[in-house]
């Protein structure tokens, strides 16, 4: 009878890189969000969305970075987990442009400014509208 690996939640912010160590053979599921994982002297790039899962299968230091939302990771006890906080030590330390994580980041970020212009423009109109209003010109305010 096989047992069930015991594993705790890490929760990742937007754009927060963190180092696992000790993480061969064990495994890490996405409960929340999308991120990438990378591994020391390995070339793949992976990127997992929510209930994805991923068994690292070198030693050395792997890499996870959650793009755009929170993010949950179910990882398996035993890996050691390490915050990154130091600003030079940035995802863009370890991405090359042109690669499935820099694509995907750049695509995250183009999306999220566009939102935000979208929203910017409709309360610039309201403003606008309702300054007009307040002036006493025959305008509909919103």
């Amino acid at each position: 009878m096989e047992s069930t690996p015991v594993t705790r939640p890490v929760y990742l912010n937007p754009g927060a890189l963190t180092r696992l160590r000790n993480a061969k053979g064990r495994t890490v599921t996405i409960e929340r969000g999308e991120v990438w994982i990378t591994q020391e002297n390995d070339v793949r790039d992976v990127i997992l969305e929510e209930h994805g899962t991923f068994t690292f299968d070198r030693d050395g230091v792997a890499l996870a970075y959650a793009f755009a939302a929170p993010t949950i990771l179910a990882v398996e006890e035993g890996i050691v987990i390490e915050h990154v906080t130091h600003p030079a030590l940035r995802v863009s330390a370890y991405v090359l442009p042109g690669s499935p994580v820099y694509r995907r980041e750049h695509e995250l970020r183009a999306r999220a400014v566009e939102e935000l212009l979208q929203k910017f423009s409709v309360w610039l109109r309201c403003s606008s509208r309702n300054l007009l209003h307040r002036a006493g010109l025959p305008v509909q305010p919103c």
